[in-house]
C-alpha cells in the first residue's frame, strides 16, 4: 500500500500546480469583477446626474405650472370682479368703493402707527426712568459704603479712645 516516494511528490506538485492555477483563475474573476464593478458605478453616476438633472427640470415645469395655474385663477377672478362690476355698479360707485376701502386701511395703518410710537416712547421713558434709578442705587450704595467705612473708622477711634483710658 505504500506508494513509491517519486509518486507521490508528483501527485504533489501537480496538486500545486492545480491549486496556482485556480487561484490564478479566482484572481482573473475578481479582476474582472472589479471592472465591471468600476463600470457599474460610472453608469450609477451618470444615471443618478441625469436623474436628478431630469428632476431639476421636473420642479421647474411643476413650478412654472403652479405660477400658470394661479395666474389663471387671478384672471378668472378679475374677469368675475368686472362683470360683477358692470351688473352691479357703475364704474364710478366701484371706484367710490376702492376709495373707500383704501381709506379705512390707510385709517388703520395710522391708528397701528401711532401706537408703535406711542409705544416706543414709553419704552424709551422706561429706558431712561430706569438708567435713572440704576444711577440713584449707585449713588445712595456708595455714600452707604462711605458712611460705613466712616462708622467703622469712629468705632475703632473709640475702642483706641476707651483703651486709653
Amino acid at each position: 500500500m505504500a506508494q513509491p516516494k517519486e509518486s507521490t511528490g508528483e501527485k504533489f506538485w501537480d496538486r500545486e500546480a492545480l491549486l496556482a492555477q485556480r487561484e490564478n483563475a479566482l484572481y482573473a474573476v475578481e479582476e474582472e469583477l472589479r471592472k465591471r464593478e468600476e463600470v457599474i458605478l460610472e453608469r450609477e453616476a451618470s444615471f443618478g446626474a441625469v436623474t436628478q438633472e431630469q428632476a431639476a427640470r421636473e420642479a421647474a415645469l411643476m413650478g412654472r405650472e403652479l405660477t400658470l395655474c394661479e395666474t389663471e385663477a387671478l384672471l378668472d377672478a378679475r374677469e368675475h370682479v368686472m362683470d360683477s362690476a358692470q351688473n352691479q355698479a357703475s364704474a364710478s360707485e366701484l371706484h367710490a368703493l376702492q376709495t373707500t376701502a383704501l381709506e379705512k386701511i390707510q385709517a388703520q395703518f395710522d391708528e397701528r402707527e401711532a401706537s408703535m410710537k406711542a409705544a416706543e416712547q414709553a419704552l424709551k421713558e422706561r429706558e431712561v426712568f430706569i438708567e435713572q434709578s440704576e444711577n440713584t442705587i449707585f449713588e445712595k450704595g456708595q455714600k452707604l459704603q462711605e458712611l460705613e467705612t466712616e462708622l467703622e473708622h469712629l468705632r475703632d477711634e473709640l475702642k483706641a479712645h476707651r483703651r486709653r483710658d
